[in-house]
């Protein structure tokens, strides 16, 4: 398989907190990872990083996680795993 890292990205609507999105291409599909790390205003702490489908920008195009992972990873190998965990689960299941 190849993973090919593209960018690092960042949505201008995101909430407040640590945030780190990488863009990745997988044999001309792309996918967004996305680590978090914040406090909510109703007192919850989010740490996950999650991968979803993009377009080759990095707009997410569904919003259903492909992989979820805690607490938070914040290196870009460390995204590339997960990407590579959420492709192979994707191509088990069709």
């Amino acid at each position: 398989m190849n993973i090919e890292f593209v960018r690092s990205v960042s949505s201008p609507d995101h909430t407040p907190g640590q945030t780190l999105q990488t863009l990745w291409s997988v044999e001309g599909s792309f996918y967004v990872a996305s680590s978090r790390r914040m406090h909510t205003s109703n007192m919850m702490y989010l740490d996950e990083t999650m991968v979803f489908p993009s377009d080759s920008t990095g707009n997410i195009t569904d919003y259903r996680d492909l992989a979820v992972i805690e607490p938070s990873v914040w290196k870009v190998d460390e995204h590339k795993d997960l990407i590579e965990k959420a492709v192979n689960n994707e191509n088990s299941i069709e």
